[in-house]
């Protein structure tokens, strides 16, 4: 499965294999803005500690893993924290992100 790049925009659009049933081919809703949307915005953020030692040598470390976060391209909002996830959203597998998050 490959993820198509949407120019300009660093978007990702999911594969989608059939449409949700009673929505508009390729369309879910946005469960907190209520728009339809075919694909989610993909944002990743690295998390590093900087400083500068006595000697004036700056340092970077890593201090976490990497968060990779799917989110609603019409308001913003967080829908999904793995690929899986963007994806069973995408293909209209989610009653309701609670409903994910329990």
């Amino acid at each position: 499965m490959s993820s198509k790049n949407t120019p300009n925009t660093g978007a990702h659009e999911l594969p989608q294999s059939s449409p949700v049933s009673g929505e508009e081919k390729g369309r879910v809703v946005c469960p907190y803005c209520t728009q339809k949307i075919n694909y989610l915005m993909t944002m990743v953020v690295s998390f590093y500690e900087f400083h500068i030692e006595s000697n004036s040598t700056s340092v970077i470390s890593p201090v976490s893993d990497e968060k990779v976060i799917f989110y609603c391209p019409k308001c913003g909002a967080e829908i999904a924290t793995t690929r899986e996830e963007a994806i069973e959203f995408l293909k209209g597998e989610w009653d309701t992100i609670e409903e994910k998050k329990k």
